[in-house]
């Protein structure tokens, strides 16, 4: 959570705070590594044992896909839905200089669904959510646990609307008690004035 703070800081408004943050499951990066583990290491590995005069190129080899790896990983860590105390937020990392963001404010989310579809979902505890509004939806492909990211959003979102609630019904309090004052004061007013 410490680095979720720094990391996706810069996406939340003034009095906003991270809740939890929903990643993809780990098996997304599964591939990249076995790939890079194999061709990037195994392999020049076993060449460089046997050709050692490909040395370099074999350094070179693996540098570019320990460079796959991590751009990978990026990919894999940054796309996420970052639940906070005012909405969810929709990050998707596309490279370095390619990021897109929404907001989903908790008073627009009609919905929540998700989906274990297959044998390995099921065992791995993984598979798709969408967030429905009125305007659309927004879909996370993989994610971790989709039923508990279900009920942790829905049991956010039901806090945030109670207490805005709360908030709207002490707004109104208070006009209803300046609006009986005024009406007290000017009832006082004219009283003073008939005697």
């Amino acid at each position: 959570m410490f680095l979720e703070k720094i990391f996706f800081a810069g996406h939340l408004e003034k009095n906003e705070k991270i809740i939890f943050v929903i990643h993809k499951h780990w098996i997304e990066i599964l591939q990249p590594l076995v790939q890079t583990i194999f061709f990037g290491i195994a392999l020049p590995g076993i060449f460089t044992f046997f050709f050692p005069i490909i040395f370099w190129g074999a350094v070179f080899w693996g540098i570019i896909f320990l460079l796959y790896f991590f751009w990978n990983f990026c990919d894999w860590y940054f796309d996420v839905w970052i639940a906070t105390n005012k909405s969810v937020i929709d990050f998707e990392w596309k490279g370095i200089f390619h990021q897109l963001s929404s907001r989903i404010p908790y008073s627009v989310i009609d919905e929540f669904a998700w989906e274990v579809n297959g044998f390995w979902r099921k065992i791995l505890g993984f598979g798709n959510a969408k967030i429905k509004t009125a305007n659309g939806e927004i879909n996370l492909i993989n994610i971790t646990n989709p039923k508990k990211a279900e009920l942790k959003i829905i049991s956010t979102r039901d806090t945030f609307v109670n207490q805005k609630k709360i908030h709207e019904k002490d707004k109104i309090m208070d006009l209803l008690s300046e609006i009986i004052q005024d009406k007290i004061e000017k009832e006082d007013l004219l009283r003073s004035r008939r005697f």
